[in-house]
């Protein structure tokens, strides 16, 4: 240690350098110790424009204004993007299957609806005495019963129950509620739509639902003549089953429906015959006598052997020549 003139000492240049490096790393210790700014932070989207904002010498008020552009911009894309994406993935894990009520493939649905037992537990149901497309019955011959079917579907709304042990959800829509295609309805027929989807992307629960829909529909009239009738827009739609009459029944000479059946099973068989030489592929029989003769009967009796029957009444169904030819083609 060295003196000084006025009595006083001072450190030599060892101590001296030794207390200066102490006092670079407590400054330096000091100094790593405070937490980062913020604003230099790029993990953060605030620090990221406020970084650019600074390298573009921008001020704080429109550093902010910047900010909600920004923010704004990243919502309004997630909502534009994100509508598509969610649209990809409901397509990559859901299997919907649509039916219209225009289609006969609806009735099939509705008869299978009514036999499902959820359609007998939930508290939401609907009730109707018919479930063809049309849900109209023919003018003429005597109802099946003095008292129709009741039927217990489902109601217009969202359902979930389980089919096969896998979840369901079934979708029915009416004009007037939520379904777009009610803007077309132009029939008599209320308009409906119903949707069932499951988890998954193979189609097969859903065929097989439909395979089994349709096989109890067609079993209900095996021993029953199907009657379709042409709208007045020249469409055919189902309209009622009634019990087969045999054609031992009707009182008409026995050669003249002999005949009949024969010829019209013959025609069935020959339409590539037909085809083959340019004819028009159609049979037409003229029926004539007083009423009560047996004419609408033999009709009914003969569709026995042919299956289903296709009824156009002049004047009521068809308003159109060229509708009629359309339901004839």
């Amino acid at each position: 240690m060295n003196r000084l003139a006025g009595g006083g000492s001072f450190l030599t240049p060892p101590y001296a350098s030794q207390l200066a490096r102490k006092s670079n790393v407590i400054a330096t210790r000091n100094y790593t110790s405070l937490p980062p700014s913020s604003s230099s932070d790029p993990g953060t989207l605030g620090a990221i424009i406020g970084v650019v904002a600074e390298r573009l010498g921008i001020g704080e008020l429109a550093t902010g204004g910047l900010q909600l552009a920004v923010i704004g911009g990243a919502l309004a894309g997630f909502r534009y993007f994100g509508g598509y994406f969610l649209e990809f993935l409901k397509k990559k894990t859901i299997v919907t299957a649509d039916f219209d009520s225009r289609d006969e493939s609806y009735s099939w649905i509705l008869n299978w609806l009514s036999e499902q037992p959820y359609s007998h537990k939930t508290s939401r149901f609907s009730v109707s005495t018919s479930i063809l497309r049309a849900g109209q019955r023919l003018p003429g011959e005597g109802l099946d019963a003095n008292m129709p079917p009741v039927y217990f579907l489902p109601s217009p709304g969202m359902h979930f129950f389980t089919y096969k042990k896998r979840l369901v959800w079934l979708t029915r829509e009416r004009p007037g509620t939520s379904s777009p295609a009610a803007a077309v309805a132009n029939s008599n027929a209320m308009l409906e739509r119903i949707q069932i989807s499951t988890f998954g992307q193979s189609r097969e629960l859903l065929q097989n639902l439909v395979y089994e829909a349709q096989k109890k529909f067609i079993d209900r009239d095996k021993s029953r003549t199907v009657v379709f009738a042409a709208d007045q827009y020249g469409a055919w739609r189902r309209t009622r089953s009634r019990p087969k009459r045999p054609l031992s029944t009707i009182v008409i000479p026995s050669n003249v429906k002999v005949k009949m059946v024969e010829d019209a099973k013959d025609f069935l068989c020959q339409e590539n015959w037909y085809s083959d030489r340019g004819i028009p592929y159609r049979r037409g029989y003229l029926l004539f006598g007083t009423p009560g003769s047996g004419k609408t009967s033999f009709v009914y009796s003969l569709a026995v052997s042919i299956y289903t029957m296709y009824m156009v009444v002049m004047g009521q169904s068809v308003n159109s020549y060229n509708r009629l030819r359309a339901s004839l083609a």
